[in-house]
């Protein structure tokens, strides 16, 4: 399995996370393509207490899965949109780790 966790810092604890923007066709397509067919096996969220921090934790099945969701179109447009988003909103991402367990 892959363990890829990330965390996102922003400075207004009233401002969304890009995740809450995500579409219902963003979130299906995660469904049918990812966790229906046990690729995608767990994706945690933790927001701190006072809100300005994000730990998103994602359990692959194997790095083959990870790495077509991560060339997955729908999913690049998703996280250029948020990339702009994040940007625009002064939200950093802070870690980035990927490790095999």
């Amino acid at each position: 399995m892959i363990k890829v966790i990330s965390q996102f810092v922003k400075t207004d604890p009233e401002l969304k996370w890009a995740y809450q923007l995500q579409t219902e066709d963003y979130k299906n397509h995660i469904k049918t393509n990812y966790i229906d067919l046990g690729k995608l096996i767990e994706h945690t969220i933790e927001i701190s207490p006072d809100n300005l921090r994000c730990t998103h934790t994602f359990l692959w099945s194997d790095i083959e899965s990870f790495v077509r969701f991560q060339e997955d179109p729908i999913v690049n447009d998703y996280h250029e949109n948020r990339h702009i988003y994040d940007q625009s909103n002064n939200i950093t991402r802070t870690l980035r780790d990927i490790s095999q367990i």
